[in-house]
Order: C-alpha cells, then sequence, then structure tokens
C-alpha cells in the first residue's frame, strides 16, 4: 500500500513537471504565434491590450493562458467569420477601413480612396509589366547600396498610416505600380505607412480619367515628393514634383529623352532603355 502511494504521488510530481517545462510553455509559444499572426493580419492590438506585457513573458504565461485565452480564441473566430470573399457583397456607397481591407478575399483587386472603393483595371497587358520591369531595373541598380528601395504593385500603401497606427482609421490604400521608399521606418510586413518618397503609375485604358484625378491629389496631400505618370502607348512620361506642398509640372518627356530624377542626385533614367 505504502509503496503504491509513493509510486502515484512520484508518478503525480513527474507528470506536473511534465506539464510546466514541456507542455505549458509549447503552449504559452503557439498562443504568441497567433499573436504575431493577428498583428500582422490587423488584430493584434486588440488581443495584447486584455493580455499585457506578461502574458508573452515567462511564468505570467502560465497563470493567464488559460484566463486569457478565450480572447485569442474569440479574434481567431472573428477574424475568420468575417471574411468577405464576394465584390458583390461590398456596399459602394458605403466609406470602409484598412481594417475591412484585410477581411477581403475576393478575386478582384480595390484600392481605398478616403474610405471609397475603387476597383481596379484587370491584370495589366505584358507591355504594362515590361516598362514597369525595365523602370524597376534601372532603379535598383542605382540603390542597390543605398537606404532606398524599389516595390512593385502588388504592394500595399497605406497613404494615411502615420496620422493614426490604428487599422480602423486608415482610409486610403493604395497600389502603385512602382514607389521608392527611403525611410526604411515607413516599410512593415503589410507594406508602407505614409507617403513613399517617388511614386510611378503607368497608365492603362483600364484607368479613368477620374481614377488619375484622384490619385495625383491624394499623392500631393500626402506628399509624395516625385511622381512619374507614364502613358505607355504614347511613349511618354509627365513628371511633376512636389514643390510648397503641391504638384509643380516640370516636363514631358518622350521616349528619346532622358529624364533627371529628382530625389536623386546625378541619377538619371534613359527612355530608348525603357520603352
Amino acid at each position: 500500500m505504502l509503496f503504491g502511494c509513493c509510486f502515484l504521488f512520484i508518478w503525480a510530481v513527474g507528470f506536473c513537471v511534465l506539464i510546466k517545462h514541456l507542455l505549458l510553455p509549447y503552449a504559452c509559444h503557439a498562443m504568441q504565434a497567433g499573436c504575431i499572426a493577428l498583428e500582422a493580419n490587423g488584430y493584434a492590438a486588440t488581443v495584447r491590450q486584455p493580455l499585457g506585457r506578461g502574458f508573452l513573458m515567462g511564468r505570467g504565461c502560465y497563470f493567464k493562458i488559460i484566463f486569457y485565452s478565450k480572447y485569442l480564441f474569440r479574434y481567431i473566430f472573428n477574424y475568420f467569420y468575417k471574411m468577405v470573399k464576394d465584390f458583390d457583397a461590398l456596399d459602394l456607397t458605403k466609406q470602409y477601413t484598412y481594417a475591412d481591407y484585410l477581411t477581403w478575399r475576393f478575386k478582384e483587386r480595390v484600392e481605398l480612396f478616403k474610405g471609397w472603393v475603387m476597383k481596379m483595371s484587370p491584370a495589366p497587358s505584358s507591355l504594362h509589366q515590361r516598362i514597369s520591369m525595365h523602370i524597376s531595373y534601372r532603379f535598383m541598380g542605382y540603390l542597390n547600396k543605398s537606404s532606398c528601395s524599389v516595390y512593385s504593385a502588388p504592394f500595399d500603401v497605406r497613404l494615411d498610416a502615420l496620422k493614426s497606427s490604428k487599422n480602423n482609421a486608415v482610409t486610403t490604400v493604395v497600389q502603385p505600380d512602382i514607389c521608392i521608399i527611403c525611410d526604411e521606418k515607413k516599410v512593415d510586413i503589410k507594406g508602407c505607412k505614409g507617403a513613399p518618397d517617388l511614386i510611378v503609375e503607368i497608365v492603362s485604358k483600364g484607368n479613368t480619367k477620374k481614377e488619375l484625378e484622384n490619385k495625383f491629389e491624394l499623392y500631393q496631400e500626402n506628399g509624395v515628393r516625385e511622381y512619374w505618370i507614364v502613358f505607355q502607348n504614347d511613349e511618354t512620361i509627365n513628371v511633376f514634383d512636389l514643390v510648397n506642398g503641391a504638384f509643380k509640372f516640370r516636363k514631358t518627356y518622350s521616349n528619346d529623352s532622358i529624364i533627371p530624377v529628382g530625389i536623386f542626385e546625378n541619377f538619371e533614367i534613359n527612355l530608348a532603355d525603357v520603352f
């Protein structure tokens, strides 16, 4: 009898040690990974607030994991439950935020202009893609050893994200064909927060005049330093420089011209290599 009691006691202690040192740490790491995943999709701020810093640190996890797990599971459920998989389910008379944008899983590509949904044109043509590649290639060659980086669509730029860190306060999300970003702090896992230094938009048949006007105003309002509008069929590029908070038209460059890049010194792009 005594031997049996001792055996049960030793087994119980061993089981507790196993739970503490093996199972609970894995559970804590799993929930931490869940928080990181939600953070990438804009939900972790809500999860971390009730959990507190102690949740992700050592012993605090053991005591909080059961009580606080309901918050994580609730937001994981909400995240998947709120997914919108059909573009027609959107109310185009309503304004949306970046928090809404993150829940959209339909095939159509869209942008947000101050909360209004703007449907993008279908997949770019081969000419569009070739021009984009040639321009990006030349920027990448020049910026290879600098702190600036080149990004091509699809790449989300949350123009007004610097005004608020909350996803439900961000209402403008665009996908420029090419953007140059020199402030590394603006780049995160979700794209760019704030205005890039230079933006290139390649005009296709699907682009409307209103869309171009809206983007021009948005880029100007949010401080894009240089803006190129590429007309692929005409093989010309209109260049605008930001001067005292407003875009100033510099020049229209044709396919045999050389464009000086205004935000950099001693850097030019020969359009004969682009078109």
